[in-house]
């Protein structure tokens, strides 16, 4: 079975775990049902689109698997206001995240380890549309962009289930390991597809920002780059 055949067959059922089970385990005390009701706007700001992603992503692949391709590609035109939207809350929820206190060591890293993400999320749902109108590269990139949006879910849920220190790094390292596991599995699954450079092509992009981020997160050029940030106008 190709990587095709199997995000047709099997993706909406791994969509719903991953973008519907999955964050509402890992958000339900952080934010769905914490003890403290106290929210910054830009968690709000944040979370509707994200929320919205995660039913729209779910609900294409249930079309797909049903073969509703007509209505795939009408209700396919949200994306063009959901993933900048997106985008945008979640650069400012980054924005808000160092602005609010001191510049510290682990602000700095978070912000380098989103600004990965963000990008790696733009680079393949920016191929996933240019491809549209190919239907096996579309579902490929498509994949791929869904993939790098487990990071702040599996983090969540190995710091909130998990008795492993935040502060030892290896949170990141379960996320990213798990990213781009599932990505060579999928490359394997189309080594004989001829379809493979695209998961070739994504898991260098992965590996190459993942290494950015986790050597280039203290050095003085992203130091520069995080206090040249002016204050988080949104309380």
């Amino acid at each position: 079975m190709t990587a095709y055949a199997a995000i047709r067959r099997h993706g909406a059922a791994f969509l719903t775990f991953v973008f519907l089970v999955l964050p509402i385990w890992a958000f339900w005390d952080t934010y769905w049902f914490r003890e403290s009701r106290e929210y910054v706007t830009v968690e709000h700001f944040h979370a509707a689109p994200s929320i919205l992603w995660c039913l729209f992503i779910t609900a294409q692949a249930y079309l797909i698997r049903a073969g509703e391709l007509t209505a795939h590609r009408r209700f396919g035109r949200l994306s063009y206001v959901l993933a900048p939207a997106l985008v945008i809350t979640t650069c400012a929820i980054s924005w808000g995240s160092v602005t609010y206190s001191d510049l510290t060591d682990g602000s700095l890293y978070m912000l380098a380890v989103r600004a990965f993400l963000l990008s790696s999320f733009v680079i393949f749902f920016s191929l996933a549309m240019l491809n549209r109108k190919e239907p096996q590269l579309h579902a490929r990139w498509m994949a791929c962009s869904g993939l790098v949006l487990i990071d702040p879910v599996l983090n969540r849920i190995t710091d909130n289930f998990t008795g492993l220190s935040y502060t030892t790094g290896i949170h990141q390292f379960i996320a990213f390991g798990v990213m781009d596991a599932l990505i060579a599995v999928l490359l394997i699954m189309d080594y004989r597809s001829g379809r493979r450079d695209v998961f070739v092509t994504a898991l260098i992009i992965l590996l190459v920002g993942q290494t950015l981020a986790l050597v280039g997160w203290d050095s003085p050029t992203w130091r520069a780059v995080a206090e040249s940030i002016p204050p988080f106008p949104f309380d």
